[in-house]
């Protein structure tokens, strides 16, 4: 048997056109047209290369990739990921490709967040229970190393260095209380 295309829309996957809120061209016209605003959008913001403005926005290079040539291998995710690097309203790119809203790129941006500070003091120190405390006295360097090693592959290094300062100070501050458990006897 022989199929004859009826030249009604090219063989292999349709695109739908569009016609919610007035919006001309088919979903596949507007996820490209989605890509090159995204390029140009990048590249306004000086990210010169995809790889830079995916680490920005934390999503691999290849989606940001997919997004700007208008593949439809993109979630709403990565969609808000680059919206939110690029200054679009959140929602507004999938809303726009889905034919329910208005080109995000003519949209009002959305307020930039200010960043945020890295902290460069450690937090106060922690009121640990005599119990921990008697714990973290009983142990060896070696073995409050090995703790650090662990809290770093679980909790990342900003808590492995909290638990050796906090370490630390307790093995420091022994001497200076049992001096004065010891005089408080005393007395």
């Amino acid at each position: 048997m022989h199929l004859v295309w009826s030249g009604q829309h090219p063989p292999g996957r349709h695109a739908p056109t569009c016609k919610t809120l007035g919006y001309p061209g088919a979903v596949e016209t507007r996820r490209k047209e989605v890509g090159q605003e995204i390029k140009r959008a990048r590249r306004r913001k000086k990210f010169k290369s995809q790889k830079a403005f995916a680490e920005h926005i934390d999503v691999h290079e290849s989606s940001v990739a997919y997004a700007e040539i208008g593949s439809d291998r993109i979630g709403e995710s990565v969609f808000e990921a680059i919206e939110g690097g690029i200054d679009w309203p959140i929602g507004s790119t999938q809303a726009y490709i889905d034919g329910t809203g208005a080109p995000p790129w003519t949209l009002t941006p959305t307020p930039a967040k200010p960043p945020i500070e890295p902290r460069t003091e450690m937090p106060a120190p922690h009121e640990w229970s005599a119990e921990a405390r008697r714990k973290i006295l009983a142990m060896s360097v070696e073995d409050i190393l090995e703790f650090a090693r662990q809290i770093r592959i679980t909790s990342g290094d900003r808590a492995a260095i909290l638990w050796l300062k906090e370490a630390s100070r307790i093995k420091a501050e022994a001497p200076t209380i049992e001096a004065e458990i010891s005089s408080s006897r005393d007395d």
